[in-house]
């Protein structure tokens, strides 16, 4: 596996060509300071893998993932970042960054084993290469592009088409939709009277769909049954849902076909039941209900994104409830949406509870990406975020509302430079009133409660990262580093280079330079 590094900390890198240069079977084709550099190296190597740092000079990392997913889409992209980073990672995991990995939580042991999760993935994935070129990948790819297109195919789709001796025709067209995860043993697509040309393709990551053609002396009722008996076969030999469209009379619209064929497998990822599922609206009437609960669903999201500790779960829950009692049918959204949540979870409270593992975390997004059913999927998600959001420092039930909003206020924000002011006006309280109110209901003043916050992060951070000790200061909220040392010194009895020393032996990622 070939691998290039880009980063502009030079521990950082030094430390990743260590454990990689420890497996033989891996090659560091190149190292980068900045992103510029990097593409350049990535044009004239082609890594299997990258590894990049988010925040770089002269070009970040978010757009070397681009240009890199321009060039070549199937190479492996993994992103560096620092927990105070995941607005970008959430832009980054949108344009198809396979992994990232907290420089705060980055273990020799985990690192290593992730490089070989990725490298065990390259391989599958050169294997499939490999098997859909000498069963016609070409094929597969050109019609699969026709498919997702979600538009009329044109003359010159028709002209391609026939090019590859698919036969399909405007008599008779129905469309086909299985979940994929059903394919992994012995999926078996039966033969049957009246039903010809049909071709499986993989219509996303999800959904795996069949096209084909009932034969043209069938009357409309024939034709129904005939489709209704071919389904059923498929479902039950193969112990599966279904999901079939509306039959069409005209190949332009096999796209359209498709998308209605997957729509209706979708009703069955609530309904939870092994049958047959048919559209309930035309792919138009979908659209605009799919337009429509997304963007309720973005509202509820942002809730839940500015929530913290039981009231993040609560806004989880709500979204998942909202799901389910709207049937949102694009299945593919919504578990990339539960997934994120997820992410959410993990990044604000990694540093708070030493319990949470990149493991589990991806135990439970392959968990919601495997799923056939909803219920499972709300189970995962609720059952990672009960055991991973953690306690408040301070009771819940003690704090008043308001004082409860100012807390939450500072956790959310203690690595800005927030004022009384700032906390007051979120909490719609005069600072006066609140500098009292907070100091009775949590035994701290404002600014003792905030700087607690920081402290904590920063010693964090000094005890598992390779950050510098500048760099820490500005990510804890503080922009003068000695005024952090001092400060720092005044709790722990020792400055932040001496506490780092003195702990050496607790980090997990390596020896420090």
């Amino acid at each position: 596996m070939k691998i290039l590094i880009a980063d502009d900390e030079r521990l950082i890198c030094e430390w990743l060509q260590f454990c990689i240069k420890e497996n033989p079977e891996y090659e560091i084709v190149g190292v980068a300071n900045n992103g510029e550099q990097a593409l350049k190296i990535y044009k004239e190597t082609e890594p299997d893998l990258v590894l990049t740092d988010i925040k770089m000079p002269v070009m970040d990392g978010l757009r070397l993932l681009k240009e890199i997913k321009k060039i070549n889409s199937s190479t492996f992209v993994i992103l560096l970042t620092a927990f105070s980073e995941f607005d970008y990672v959430r832009e980054a995991m949108r344009e198809n960054a396979d992994e990232y990995i907290l420089k705060t939580e980055i273990s020799k042991q985990s690192f290593q084993e992730m490089l070989a999760a990725t490298a065990a993935k390259i391989k599958e994935k050169n294997r499939q290469n490999e098997d859909d070129m000498s069963y016609n990948g070409h094929k597969h790819s050109i019609v699969r592009n026709i498919l997702i297109s979600g538009k009329p195919i044109t003359e010159d789709d028709i002209s391609l088409l026939r090019e590859y001796n698919i036969k399909w025709r405007d008599s008779g067209l129905f469309a086909l939709a299985v979940w994929k995860r059903k394919l992994f043993d012995n999926f078996t697509v039966p033969k049957q009277e009246n039903i010809v040309h049909v071709i499986g393709i993989e219509y996303d990551e999800f959904v795996y769909v069949l096209i084909g053609n009932l034969s043209r002396n069938l009357s409309e009722l024939e034709k129904l049954n005939c489709l209704q008996e071919y389904a059923n076969k498929i479902i039950n030999e193969n112990n599966c849902m279904a999901g079939i469209s509306n039959i069409t009379e005209s190949l332009v619209n096999v796209s359209e076909a498709a998308e209605e064929a997957v729509n209706a497998l979708s009703l069955g990822f609530y309904k939870e039941q092994v049958k047959l599922y048919r559209p309930l609206l035309s792919n138009k009437q979908q659209g605009e209900e799919n337009e429509k609960s997304g963007m309720e669903l973005k509202q509820i999201y942002q809730d839940f994104y500015s929530a913290s500790g039981k009231e993040q779960y609560l806004q989880l829950e709500k979204i998942l409830d909202y799901i389910e009692s709207n049937n949102v049918l694009q299945i593919k959204y919504i578990k990339m949406l539960c997934k994120e949540c997820l992410d959410v979870i993990y990044l604000r409270y990694v540093n708070d509870n030493t319990a949470f593992t990149k493991d589990a975390l991806n135990q439970a997004k392959s968990g919601i990406d495997e799923t056939v059913h909803f219920s499972k999927m709300k189970r995962i998600s609720l059952e990672y975020a009960g055991a991973n959001i953690p306690d408040n420092e301070i009771n819940e039930k003690e704090l008043s509302q308001r004082i409860f909003k100012a807390v939450v206020f500072i956790q959310q924000h203690y690595n800005e430079p927030i004022s009384l002011e700032q906390i007051a006006q979120e909490a719609n309280l005069n600072p006066e009133y609140l500098s009292r109110v907070f100091k009775e209901e949590t035994g701290y003043n404002y600014s003792a409660f905030l700087s607690n916050i920081r402290l904590k992060k920063a010693e964090y951070l000094l005890i598992n990262t390779v950050e510098k000790v500048q760099n820490i200061a500005e990510m804890v909220g503080y922009s003068n580093v000695s005024y952090f040392s001092t400060i720092f010194k005044k709790k722990y009895g020792v400055n932040p280079y001496e506490f780092r020393r003195n702990n050496a032996g607790k980090y997990a990622g390596g020896e420090r330079k």
